[in-house]
């Protein structure tokens, strides 16, 4: 397990180390030794500029072996004769420049002649294990009766022996019993981290000394015997992980390399050198072929074991990595660090190239992440952090599912023991065993009681208001559904508030909609239904699990394009987002960092969710992805903000219209409610009329064509689009199916609206060669028939849709465009060649052209380039320009992406030219496969 607390500690030994003696002038022997009297001088005025990591000239004074191999120009010294040696020279002067430098320390005169009898005496070279130099500190003795802090844990397999770290010695210990059975000692500095081979045999120890070395011990647990010590390590080690088939060890420290051993010959086999950060900790796949390490550079880095190449760099955390994990089953990468957050990556196949997408990002902990654990099921993950709290996770979708109690001191490291306990080891030295509890049940989402709620056959009722009713204790009754006519003007108030008061039943849903500025009154109604008291109702609690911010520009309140968000990587398509009262859900991806997210719909006025308002954004405005709670749920908390939303609404939430405003409620209990209708803005006046009506929801939808004329060329194709019209809520899919198409004609049918969406494309082609008069075309294209329905509205039939006025044979086209699978020729006019593409994946098609002479640049679309896509798919790898073919280009690849939680579906695709009469290519259909099922 990683050992976080390596990256609060270093400061502290970094601060005992600038408070260590060295002796102005080492007693020495006859002849003076490196390690003792030579390496603290060359360390105290050399090794500043002159090091492994910053080599000035060439030269490195941090070891024996590269002060004999000497500088760039050569040797700096003559082993035998110091009057010839370029150091002392250098060191008294007699050569140019004069080192150290005039504006460094310089060493005294019996400094430089213990050197020079050093060499005179042959440069002997240090006895026994080589060290880069000798560490000469204080002894520091812990205090009498104080416990030493944990730093690392480790349950050893198949046993009951926990292994513990404190500063410089391991201990082992009964996990029943806490027995103390063994303790390793010898070790160079603070232990950061501990592993063991499957077995359990070979205990492996990572420690070192802060700017010295690294150091790996390996003891074998049933002899406590020592079996190797390996210093390849220029700094403290923080981090140790051996393979699952024990072949290979990982080691990573302060100098920000990765070393792989193999762990028989106990030889670095690669040299991993691509962080720019220090490695806090390292974790092999279940496998053994992927090896993941978190780096302080804020990066974790995926590499591939077996040639020590990198696979993939996982680039969205915002502070440094203190923890990795692979998930048990090896499906997932899990880190954390002390920008609070805990994420998740998919780890793909091994298709070459493959990236490891992330899946999930929590906001997990007031405080950074300091310590993660797997139980061995998979199924719960635990997380520490700086603030001493405790979070037990559910890794299904990586939500939380309990607080545990706050912790005493910091942990420093956590080990799963059984499928649902884990072992904690903390600052104040004490060790102790928690039991998380079983699987919690789903946290209630808020989702209506019926996805079409029913309708009532009562008449409406028509009234007028009557005052007083400008106080809850005064409300004008109101007979359901209704209509009431009022004005919202007083002699005696200037603010006028009109309260109307309605019985409900629990789970009934009631629309309550107003007219006034269609009516041309300058009233900008507000409505709000209260509790027959006058409270406000909650409707939903959302609770931010995601913070970000505004971007490059703000937003006005209309507009559904180009929202810029603060890491904007790591959100979702149909997520929600909350910025200043308004919620709305995103809609289509950025194509990069420089574009923004669409928002639902898509185009036009965006719509907002819960009849939140459209309000204006500012730049650096905050805004937060949230998730819909029940009122009344208990939340844990997670650090960031909770926002309630009420019964109320100012505009209609899907902009149709104007000022007017219409709500959705849906009665929490039986009983009586208020109903408050004001202007938004204070104002009054005896024309500030309105109706106010109170109706049970009619869900429908029509469709229509928006192209209703087409002149298509033979050979190629024209697109038109169809468009819904929904009410009352409704959301469901609808399905458009095209029937009786003239022959030589082709159309892509059926079409499907989906769920949440307002439009769909389709093209009409005509095939090579057709030939038909003006008359017989009117008279084959009148005996189309387009037929409209909605499964979830079954009940209602099938609707029929308005056909295309006119369809006309153009001339030949200017440009001829095909759609293929890859690798395949174009398939001919008529024929329908068919692709797959698993969910979370990306696959490319070929796109190709017959240019008939024009050789200038072609452009297909930009983010809505693919036409006819299912949601949650896209064409990927366009950048800001789209897809583009240059001149003299024929093809190109067009990469096509799939998120990772869209449904199996079947769909006609197809690409169309935004230059020469918008011609389109034949279709191909597009098969998706759903999560799971990749070999389908």
């Amino acid at each position: 397990m990683p050992c976080p607390i390596k990256r609060l500690l270093f400061p502290l030994l970094a601060c005992l180390i600038s408070v260590a003696t060295l002796s102005t002038c080492p007693a020495f022997a006859a002849t003076p030794a490196y390690e003792r009297d030579v390496a603290p001088l060359l360390r105290k005025y050399c090794a500043g500029c002159h090091n492994a990591d910053d080599a000035e000239a060439g030269f490195a004074a941090d070891s024996h072996a590269a002060v004999i191999k000497g500088s760039s120009k050569g040797g700096v010294i003559v082993p035998g004769d110091s009057g010839v040696s370029r150091l002392t020279r250098l060191l008294r002067g007699q050569l140019e420049p004069r080192m150290p430098p005039a504006d460094e320390a310089q060493p005294t005169p019996a400094e430089i002649d213990l050197i020079a009898e050093w060499i005179d005496a042959g440069a002997p070279a240090p006895t026994g294990m080589p060290t880069r130099i000798a560490l000469q500190t204080p002894a520091l003795g812990a205090a009498k009766g104080v416990a030493a802090p944990i730093t690392a844990l480790l349950l050893l397999p198949e046993t009951r022996i926990l292994a513990v770290a404190r500063l410089d010695t391991v201990e082992l210990r009964s996990l029943d019993s806490r027995e103390l059975l063994h303790t390793f000692e010898g070790h160079a500095g603070t232990v950061n981290d501990l592993a063991c081979d499957s077995d359990g045999k070979l205990l492996l120890v990572a420690s070192g000394q802060p700017g010295l070395r690294g150091e790996l011990k390996i003891w074998d647990v049933a002899s406590r015997t020592e079996q190797a010590t390996l210093q390849e390590h220029r700094d403290s080690l923080y981090a140790v992980a051996i393979s699952p088939d024990g072949t290979r060890i990982a080691t990573g420290g302060y100098d920000r390399r990765v070393l792989l051993w193999d762990a028989v010959s106990r030889q670095v086999q690669h040299t991993l050198t691509q962080h720019n950060g220090a490695i806090y900790d390292l974790a092999f796949s279940p496998d053994g072929r992927r090896l993941a390490s978190a780096s302080a550079d804020e990066t974790v880095k995926v590499w591939n074991v077996a040639d020590g190449t990198r696979l993939d760099t996982l680039g969205q955390p915002e502070g440094e990595q203190t923890a990795v994990l692979f998930s048990p089953d090896g499906r997932w990468i899990v880190a954390g660090g002390a920008d609070n957050r805990i994420r998740a990556w998919e780890v793909p196949g091994d298709a070459p190239g493959a990236q490891h997408p992330l899946r999930f990002t929590r906001f997990a902990h007031e405080g950074g992440v300091v310590a993660l654990a797997w139980n061995p099921a998979g199924n719960v993950l635990l997380s520490a952090a700086e603030d001493l709290s405790l979070k037990v996770w559910d890794t299904s979708s990586f939500t939380e599912r309990a607080l545990l109690s706050r912790q005493p001191d910091l942990v420093t490291s956590i080990v799963a023991t059984s499928p649902d306990r884990f072992v904690l080891g903390r600052m104040d030295g004490q060790w102790e065993n928690i039991q998380v509890e079983g699987t919690a049940d789903e946290q209630a989402r808020v989702r209506p009681r019926a996805t079409v709620p029913p309708t009532t056959e009562t008449p409406m009722q028509t009234f007028v208001e009557v005052e007083p009713n400008d106080a809850p204790a005064q409300p004008q009754a109101f007979a359901v559904p209704g209509v009431v006519r009022g004005t919202i003007h007083s002699a005696t108030h200037p603010n006028d508030t009109d309260y109307y008061r309605f019985s409900a039943r629990a789970g009934e849903t009631w629309i309550l909609e107003t007219r006034a500025a269609r009516l041309k009154s300058p009233l900008d109604t507000r409505i709000e239904v209260l509790t027959e008291s006058g409270e406000r109702i909650e409707r939903a609690v959302l609770q931010a699990v995601r913070d970000s911010y505004f971007t490059f520009r703000g937003k006005d309140s209309k507009q559904t394009g180009d929202f810029r968000l603060h890491n904007w990587e790591e959100m979702e398509l149909n997520q929600l987002l909350y910025a200043n009262g308004e919620v709305v859900m995103l809609y289509r991806y950025p194509r990069g960092p420089d574009s923004g997210f669409d928002v639902y719909p898509g185009f036009g006025t965006r719509h907002t969710r819960f009849d939140t308002n459209r309000v204006s954004h500012a730049l650096g405005e905050p805004a937060y992805i949230v998730e819909p709670r029940a009122p009344g749920e208990s939340l844990i908390p997670n650090g960031l903000p909770v926002f309630p939303v009420y019964f109320e609404n100012d505009d209609d939430a899907e902009g149709l219209l104007g000022t007017d405003s219409k709500l959705t409620f849906q009665a929490p209990a039986d009983g009586n409610y208020l109903v408050r209708i004001r202007d938004t803005r204070g104002f009054s006046g005896p024309d500030f009329r309105y109706e106010l009506t109170i109706r049970p929801p009619r869900p429908d939808y029509a469709v229509q064509l928006e192209s209703r004329e087409l002149t298509v060329s033979p050979g190629s194709g024209k697109m038109f689009q169809l468009k819904a019209t929904r009410t009352d809520g409704f959301q469901g899919a609808i399905e458009i199916r095209f029937e009786n198409v003239p022959d030589g004609f082709y159309v892509t049918s059926p079409i499907v609206i989906e769920a949440g969406h307002l439009t769909a494309q389709g093209a009409v082609y005509a095939f090579p060669g057709l030939q038909r008069t003006p008359e017989e075309l009117q008279a084959a294209w009148q005996q189309l028939a387009i037929s409209a329905r909605a499964p979830e509205l079954e009940a209602h039939g099938e609707r029929v849709v308005a056909p295309f006025t006119a369809i006309k044979l153009g001339k030949s086209p200017k440009l001829l465009v095909r759609l293929s699978p890859s690798g395949a020729e174009p398939a001919a006019p008529g024929e329908i060649p068919e692709v797959t593409i698993p969910a979370g994946q990306t696959i490319h098609v070929t796109l190709s052209v017959d240019r008939l002479g024009n050789n200038s640049v072609l452009s297909f679309g930009k983010e809505e380039a693919g036409r006819n896509l299912p949601h949650g798919l896209y064409v990927d790898n366009i950048g800001l320009n789209g897809v583009l073919l240059l001149p003299d280009q024929h093809e190109r690849q067009v990469f096509i992406t799939a998120d990772h939680w869209v449904p199996a579906s079947s769909r006609l695709i197809f690409l169309r030219c935004d230059q020469l009469d918008n011609e389109c290519s034949w279709p191909i259909r597009l098969r998706v496969l759903p999560k799971g099922n990749r070999d389908q």
